[in-house]
């Protein structure tokens, strides 16, 4: 039949074949026998045609037009058919010029935004080929504990409906019979996501996981949700699990099918989803509460938990679940005895204690991965249990005559009824008491049954319950869980704590580096390579069957138009090193290593220089005869063995580690937003000794770029900003020497004036040229790349040292400003007397954080436009950037100090504003009761939704969190009125140490300053940054490595906590992201909403002001407004008679230390105008400033200034513009104005006139290609991005001022 099996092997349709046998454990072991297709393969294949889990058959090699006819169940020739289906081929073209090619004209699309047209029939089909298939692929799992994937095309499936049927796969597991989990991920990425049941709940919702009000999503699961948008192609991996799971509690997993009320024990035996119709005939549905809590927390809450701990253990117990090998912590931070009971393999009960001397005890059981309370509230025997069905049919033969009347009720209705009741012939159901039922004995009349309050336990009544199969799985759409519970309900939950595990006094951080070496290092890297470029051959299921290479390039254009194609496969070039430079402190040469893996050269090196301590090991092995290799708990004692510390350091840590990470065991990064804060990781020098190996973000620390360390330093070396990137390509890499004329036409793309001249000085300066004037650009890379570490040791210990001799602490200390200012603090004894905090009253305050006000008037969207007047050749009419004086420094200056004493909770007869008044400072939640009679174009209440902070002047019945500040504005000049729901005070005092600190500051910079010294920079930091901690907040999440032949494992045992992972297979280990069952984390979350609520009572002063008297403001952020410049003056006189005069100092006397003469100046709680162009600078004489003729507000941080100053001299009016553009640079904007011929006042015009999404601007952030935008892997390797694009549009309305 087949001439040739060899070739045909090869053939699609065999390859698919054959891909599906390996997951059909009915399949044969192979296709061919002596050169054709076996029996019991063609046997088979008609089988897999009959279920629907293939469309292809081993005849169609042979003869294409074949086609199966269901209906027949038999191959037929479709070329001798006469069927519309296969009258004629269409082609359907996507927006892109992507083609695909369909044989139906009246296919209908199955999701709104996919360009894939099929029918409802060739969906539902698909559908029941992936359930099979999923059906299949956890079957072989189970049985040969292969990993095994499937490919989906979610254009054929909706996505919410594949999670559904992973959802239902998961509750059809029973009890105690886990048998794989399942991981997803995007075709084309490298991050899975673990689909544990709270994953796939949250992710078949996702247009339930916001962003802010760019819809710029952010996390795991927004990058999958996006990715997947691009991709339609999904893989699911199943995995056997390997070794048990860490024990650990959830929500029950099954409805249990008695007539009992378990809830107490968090068992349910109905949905809890309902759905009401309201008095005007609309449907509502009731939320479901019953996983507001988890099972722990139910637990110990029908146990008898007083309020207070409960609130306790809600406040750092975060997730769904929780490990029992946790509950020791829990029961200890709680203060009680906690008995567990749970079942061993043998059927015994395995009774755990923890916590055993705490006074208070509670017995709670674990069975199937759930916490209960242990009592015997239910009231129910053990016989019942046993003979359930019997008794419930027996109860019910009873009540026949019941249930008949309620079907004549219900199908005669009121009627019926009414006549019944006056009757009197209401019938009301009989209960036998089952629960009661200990023996049931045949009587004459029917059985007798014997009742007895024998009952048995909880514990005894769930496994029994498993014990007679007395339950049923739940559906998928009533699993309400998620992966975190709700937060506290402080309205109705405690906010007293305990002030041991909740409030701590501050210190300064432990860390001590000083002692270990110290190495300053910067890679230089190939960012442009060639990607190679695969076309996809897929089976019918969408599986990705073979690759054929289709080209390999650089070219951006061509990559691009292949992106986010799903008919190609792209692989990114990703950076390559091919030089590294490094220099140890102590050392006066800096050292280089080339090539691919100077990485790993320089690794070795480190190595090497640690291996010469250990030169005589006797030595070192008596330095640990005290310490032993193993703890109690028989694991390996944390520091043994460790010889020592290195440091390194680089400006932008997180991309220079990607290029050694591979080389360190254990290496653990620790980011912040999109910085690597710090990275740790160990070297092994021996098989017993080894390093401590830190990584330090120097930019963390000095967030300026390494161009500007010469003038901030004043330092003698600097860098010429001449470095040709584009020209390193892997090309010119390995030929080393390039033309000269090459290397000029990639430097004059660089913006810097005489850039040709200063490369050729600096190669003749370097002897970078051979004897044919060729430019040896390894060599030239080699200098700046010194130049680079130079720079980068000189202004680290010069920012060292002034931090020393400024504060006293030590750089190498610290990961990043706001840390070492927070430490400056408390060793200059600004916060003696006061407590950080953590628990119930830290996550209660964590509400009260409100940034900096950010908004345009009204959350509207206005143009404004100057007045010229032409006689005297001048603008009248000007909008000016009213700025405060480093607004934070001011509000750090300006408040009573820092809160001392812990925080009280608010007592009932006390919840009067007026009475707390007189306390130092409250935090109160509270409900407004009225709406304001003067109401404010920038209001001062805000609430938070949707990742949207939007202030409003709409008060009325909202909840709010105030504190005394906040309180006392609202009050002032809004006349509004709360009532206090709860809250903390304190009334220990303040500690003033923080005013004369700041002051200090203050004039130390304006003295440096004067004095022209750089110092002044280092000043100007530590004062910005010293509050910053204080807000940190708690880490919920924590990434983690372990080597590739251990993840089996730790997956098996984390899989409900792990989120997602990525395998990395080049340096042997996975990366991955846990859920932290507990977070305990203490922070100043008080002090910092005080500063905040100061900043903003000082701009509040003057933007009210300015309102209440009509000047008029377009625009506020932060620290700045956007007056008109004609009412500052106005503003300034009335203010100072409000603010300034003796007769306020004289009735609040406390303002005397803050308070300045006049608004205006350059003293800390003053403001000044702040517009800021080079180009205009050069005009302004004393007492001027530049001011803006023409300005367009489309929303939060996005607008546009036309600025203006005299150029006397030549008697005209320079102009520049100011722009801003969230998420869009000045180049990108740029870029837009010059390819479409516009000034920059057309494109914000343009913007301001759009109204809908599918109409906005296009930016092209990488300004076609000009500029670089670096894309971070999941394994931590790093790419250039082909294509980035930002669409924007402002859908908000119109100002008109009146």
């Amino acid at each position: 039949m087949l001439s040739n099996i060899n070739n045909q092997m090869s053939n699609p349709i065999v390859a698919e074949l054959k891909n599906l046998m390996s997951v059909d454990t009915t399949a044969p072991k192979r296709i061919f026998y002596k050169k054709k297709p076996s029996k019991a393969f063609l046997k088979w294949n008609q089988s897999a045609l009959e279920r629907g889990i293939t469309f292809k058959h081993i005849d169609m090699i042979k003869n294409p037009n074949l086609v199966y006819d269901k209906q027949k169940k038999e191959l037929v020739d479709k070329s001798n058919i006469f069927d519309k289906r296969y009258k004629k081929n269409t082609k359907v073209i996507k927006k892109n010029q992507k083609k695909l090619f369909v044989k139906n004209n009246k296919a209908k699309t199955l999701i709104q935004d996919d360009n894939k047209v099929l029918t409802k029939r060739t969906q539902k089909k698909y559908k029941k080929t992936i359930v099979a298939l999923i059906d299949n692929i956890i079957k072989l799992v189970s049985d040969s504990g292969e990993r095994q994937e499937i490919t989906v095309d979610l254009s054929k499936i909706n996505f919410k409906d594949l999670m559904n049927i992973l959802a239902e796969k998961q509750t059809q597991v029973q009890y105690n019979d886990k048998t794989y989990n399942l991981a997803v991920k995007v075709e084309g990425t490298d991050k899975w996501i673990a689909l544990s049941q709270s994953n796939i709940l949250k992710l078949k919702n996702p247009e339930e996981i916001t962003g802010d009000d760019f819809t710029y999503r952010v996390g795991s699961d927004n990058e999958f949700i996006f990715n997947m948008l691009d991709n339609p192609f999904l893989i699911m991996q199943f995995t056997k699990p390997f070794g048990e799971e860490v024990i650990n509690g959830g929500f029950f997993k099954y409805y249990h099918t008695t007539k009992f009320n378990l809830t107490r024990y968090g068992i349910y035996n109905n949905s809890p989803n309902k759905t009401i119709i309201d008095k005007n005939g609309c449907s509502i549905n009731i939320p479901n509460t019953r996983y507001n809590n988890n099972c722990l927390y139910i637990a110990l809450q029908n146990g008898g938990l007083e309020k207070s701990k409960l609130a306790q253990l809600k406040s750092f117990v975060k997730s769904s679940r929780v490990p029992l090998n946790k509950m020791e912590d829990i029961s200890k931070k709680l203060d009680i005895h906690i008995i567990i009971n749970k079942p061993r393999t043998n059927g015994d009960v395995e009774v755990i204690h923890k916590n055993k001397n705490a006074k208070d005890t509670y017995k709670i059981g674990l069975i199937d991965n759930h916490y209960f309370i242990i009592d015997n509230e239910a009231q129910i025997t053990s016989y019942c249990l046993k003979n359930y069905k019997l008794l419930l049919d027996y109860e019910y033969s009873k009540n026949r005559d019941y249930f008949k009347q309620r079907t004549e009720i219900k199908k005669g209705g009121k009627k019926i009824l009414d006549k019944l009741i006056k009757d009197d012939n209401v019938l009301e159901y009989k209960d036998l008491e089952i629960n009661r039922v200990v023996n049931i004995k045949q009587g004459k009349k029917g059985l007798n049954l014997k009742k007895e309050n024998r009952f048995i336990d909880s514990y005894n009544i769930i496994k029994k319950i498993f014990e007679y199969k007395l339950y049923r799985n739940i559906p998928v759409e009533d699993i309400g869980d998620c992966q975190y519970h709700k937060e506290l309900d402080y309205e109705n939950e405690c906010l007293t704590y305990n002030d041991k595990d909740c409030c701590d006094e501050n210190t300064q951080i432990n860390t001590n580096r000083e002692n270990g070496d110290l190495y300053f290092f910067d890679f230089e890297t190939i960012t442009k390579g060639k990607s190679i470029i695969y076309r996809n051959e897929r089976n019918e299921i969408g599986k990705i069957i073979n690759k054929v290479e289709v080209k390999r390039t650089n070219d951006i254009d061509m990559i691009e138009s292949y992106t986010n194609n799903n008919l190609y496969t792209i692989e990114h070039f990703t950076h390559t090193p091919y030089l590294m430079c490094f220099n140890k402190l102590g050392d006066d040469k800096i050292e280089t290593f080339y090539g691919k893996w100077c990485g790993q050269s320089f690794i070795n090196h480190l190595k090497s220089n640690e291996r010469k301590k250990i030169s005589n090991v006797n030595k070192w092995l008596k330095k640990f005869d005290g310490d032993k290799k193993l703890n109690k708990f028989g694991k390996p004692n944390r520091n043994y063995g460790k010889i020592g510390e290195i440091l390194l350091v680089a400006h932008n840590s997180k991309y220079d580690t990607a290029f050694i990470k591979d080389y360190i065991l254990k290496f653990m990064p620790l980011n912040r937003g999109s910085s690597q804060l710090n990275a740790s990781g160990v070297l092994y020098i021996t098989n017993e000794f080894w390093v401590e190996i830190n990584i330090q973000d120097s930019y963390c620390l000095i967030p300026e770029p390494l161009r500007n360390f010469r003038k901030m330093f004043n330092m003698p070396v600097g860098k010429e900003e001449v470095m040709p990137y584009d020209l390193y390509t892997e090309e010119n890499v390995s030929k080393k020497y390039v033309d000269l004329d090459i290397c000029l036409k990639y430097v004059s793309k660089i913006e810097v004036d005489n850039a040709e001249k200063i490369f050729i000085d600096n190669c003749n300066k370097w002897g970078c040229f051979d004897e044919s004037n060729k430019v040896n650009i390894i060599e030239y890379s080699k200098r700046y790349c010194e130049i680079d570490v130079e720079v980068l040791k000189t202004g680290y210990l010069s920012f060292q040292k002034d931090i020393k001799k400024i504060c006293d602490l030590n750089i190498v200390n610290y990961c990043s400003m706001a840390s070492l200012g927070y430490d400056s603090l408390i060793k200059s004894g600004c916060l003696e007397g006061c407590y950080k905090l953590s628990g119930v009253p830290r996550e209660f305050l964590q509400k009260f954080v409100v940034g900096g006000k950010c908004m345009t008037r009204d959350n509207k969207k206005w143009i404004y436009e100057g007045t010229y007047n032409e006689d005297k050749k001048e603008w009248t009419d000007y909008l000016e950037d009213f700025d405060g004086v480093s607004l934070y420094p001011s509000a750090l200056y300006r408040m009573k100090g820092f809160i001392k004493g812990k925080p009280k909770v608010i007592p009932d007869f006390i919840k009067d504003p007026e009475k707390l008044i007189k306390y130092d400072q409250f935090f109160v939640k509270v409900k407004c009761l009225n709406n304001t009679d003067k109401p404010l174009s920038f209001p001062l209440l805000s609430n938070y939704a949707n990742g949207i902070r939007n202030f409003s002047n709409d008060t009325k019945d909202n909840i709010y969190y105030l504190d005394k500040i906040l309180y006392e504005e609202c009050k002032e000049h809004l006349g509004l009125k709360f009532k206090i729901i709860c809250g903390y005070y304190f009334n220990e005092g303040f500690n003033t140490k923080i005013n004369d600190f700041i002051l200090h500051l203050f004039n130390k910079r304006l003295e440096e300053k004067k004095n022209k010294n750089p110092i002044e920079k280092v000043y100007k930091l530590l004062m910005n940054s010293c509050y910053g901690k204080t807000l940190l907040k708690p880490i919920e999440e924590e990434t983690k490595t372990i080597s590739i032949d251990k993840w089996d494992k730790e997956y098996s045992r984390y899989y409900n906590f792990i989120k997602e992972y990525t395998f990395n297979e080049k340096g042997g280990y996975v990366i991955y992201k846990k859920i932290k069952t507990i977070t305990e984390q203490f922070n100043n979350v008080h002090q910092g909403v005080y500063v905040l609520s100061t900043s903003k009572r000082i701009m509040n002063e003057v933007m009210v002001t300015a309102e209440r008297n009509d000047c008029t403001i377009f625009y506020t952020d932060t620290d700045s407004i956007h007056i008109r410049g004609t009412d500052i003056e106005k503003l300034r006189k009335i203010y100072n008679n409000k603010y300034c005069s003796k007769e306020r100092l004289i009735k609040y006397p406390e303002e005397k230390i803050f308070r300045q003469n006049d608004l205006i100046g350059k003293f800390l709680g003053q403001f000044h105008s702040d517009f800021d162009s080079k180009k205009l600078e050069r005009n302004l004489e004393d007492g001027e400033h530049i001011k803006s003729c023409y300005a367009v507000f489309l929303g939060k941080k996005c607008y546009l200034d036309k600025l203006f100053s005299y150029d006397r001299k030549n008697n005209k009016i320079d102009y520049d513009y100011h722009l801003r553009m969230k998420g869009v640079s000045k180049d990108a904007i740029k870029y837009y104005k010059e390819e479409n011929n516009i000034d920059y006042d057309e494109i914000y015009n343009k913007l301001f006139k759009i109204e809908h999404k599918e109409n906005g601007l296009n930016f092209d952030l990488l300004c076609g290609g000009k500029k670089c935008s670096f894309k971070y892997n999941s394994d931590l390797s790093i790419r250039t991005e082909s294509s980035f694009h930002r669409k924007l549009f402002f859908p908000y309305e119109e100002g008109i001022l009146v």
